[in-house]
């Protein structure tokens, strides 16, 4: 049946159908217009399609009221014989609620859409094939009954369900058939190749945005690095840089006494470490031994010295265990550490760090200095701003590049041939 109707659909439409090359469509479109073209020219057939899908959905309508009759006149009917065991008319009864229940059931399902088209009928033929699945499996026991006390009545209603199957299958032929998997494959063909040129569209869009960014980003990096010349060439920048050669110096200097004071506590390490124990001072010995500057600092009275001169009593009365090269390193530097000398260390480390305060006050309020790290800092900005642009632009071109747009034209004017007879030939963009 479905066989004819495509038949009588390619008779009809020959010019959509035909076989002979001769008598093919030639068509030339747009790619940006494959869709709308696509609409008129399967519409025809599509339409044709639909209608006999409608008429077969008409039918089913048709039996699905059958059915009801049918059904109805099962659960009037009365036995041929009365005269049968009361358990057997009981065991009839529950069996025909039951039945004529999933009967009606499976009637409430089955009722086709009224929007007819290869989608909703595609779902129509899946839920119905589930439900009527579901019927006869369920309903075996109660069919069996049925025909045994009312077969004429239940025979009736089993073929109305054998017909609403035949028509189903028929219905998943048409939607199974060549022409339908053509015709679809063209649509799905060119939708995924609208969305490519879209696609394609915007990718170039972003390239052209992209470069345009990276141009602008370009031009006011060099016109910064220029400003950043001018700016180191300045001489007031001259005079910044002086300054913080001499911050550099002082620093260095500072950093000497600093050394000087950790490694004299450095060289009293294991003596003192063994001499503070249970001594008053211990804290303040800690204090130096962990940094001798700091302590320095807050031992306003120097407290430190008279402990440095009973650690040297001590060694020299060996009261402390140490190596003897230990004990001579360690009263070497006992002597030489006198108030004098610590206290002339930390007044010239002050010294010294209030100059760098002076300088970094100096260097701070310098116009010239926050109009460089200003420019630095837009500079480090415009390059890792042009790093990334130019990221973007190659991922952006490598993408547009894979796209081949003229490879899946070739394959919509093959199937344009297959399903509608059409030689169409695609215009790229």
């Amino acid at each position: 049946m479905v066989k004819a109707l495509l038949n009588k659909l390619k008779n009809k439409f020959g010019k959509l159908f035909s076989e002979n090359k001769e008598e093919k469509r030639k068509e030339t479109v747009k790619a940006e217009a494959l869709e709308e073209w696509f609409g008129q020219a399967s519409k025809e057939l599509i339409e044709n399609i639909n209608k006999e899908m409608r008429n077969i959905c008409l039918d089913i309508k048709g039996i699905l009221e059958d059915t009801k009759e049918k059904t109805d006149l099962l659960n009037d009917a009365k036995l041929r014989n009365e005269n049968i065991h009361p358990r057997a008319k009981q065991i009839l009864a529950g069996n025909k609620d039951e039945y004529i229940k999933k009967i009606k059931q499976f009637i409430g399902n089955a009722s086709p859409p009224e929007d007819i088209n290869k989608e909703s009928i595609s779902a129509y033929c899946e839920n119905i094939k589930r439900s009527m699945d579901f019927l006869k499996k369920n309903s075996i026991k109660q069919s069996l009954v049925l025909r045994e006390f009312h077969e004429h009545e239940a025979y009736e209603v089993i073929k109305c369900i054998k017909a609403i199957e035949d028509k189903i299958e028929n219905l998943q032929k048409i939607l199974d058939s060549e022409d339908m998997n053509n015709i679809e494959k063209l649509r799905a063909e060119i939708e995924e190749l609208s969305r490519t040129i879209k696609s394609k569209k915007r990718i170039s869009e972003e390239i052209g945005l992209q470069q345009n960014d990276l141009e602008t980003s370009k031009k006011s990096l060099d016109k910064i690095k220029k400003e950043l010349s001018d700016t180191i060439k300045n001489k007031e920048f001259k005079e910044v840089e002086q300054l913080d050669e001499q911050k550099d110096n002082i620093s260095q200097n500072a950093k000497k006494i600093e050394t000087i004071l950790q490694d004299k506590f450095a060289n009293m390490r294991k003596a003192l470490e063994k001499f503070k124990r249970g001594k008053p001072k211990e804290k303040l010995i800690d204090a130096y031994l962990e940094n001798p500057l700091e302590a320095l600092k807050k031992d306003i009275k120097l407290e430190i010295i008279p402990e440095i001169n009973a650690l040297e009593k001590s060694i020299a009365n060996n009261q402390i265990d140490l190596k003897e090269n230990i004990k001579a390193k360690t009263i070497r530097v006992c002597k030489q550490t006198t108030k004098e000398e610590l206290e002339e260390l930390l007044s010239e480390h002050s010294k010294l760090i209030k100059e760098r305060e002076l300088i970094d006050e100096k260097i701070n309020n310098s116009t010239i200095t926050k109009i460089k790290s200003d420019l630095e800092s837009n500079e480090k900005f415009l390059t890792e701003r042009i790093r990334k642009n130019e990221e973007t632009l190659n991922n952006l071109k490598t993408e547009f590049i894979k796209i081949k747009i003229d490879n899946m034209a070739r394959d919509i004017e093959k199937s344009a041939e297959e399903s509608l007879g059409i030689a169409l030939s695609i215009k790229s963009q």
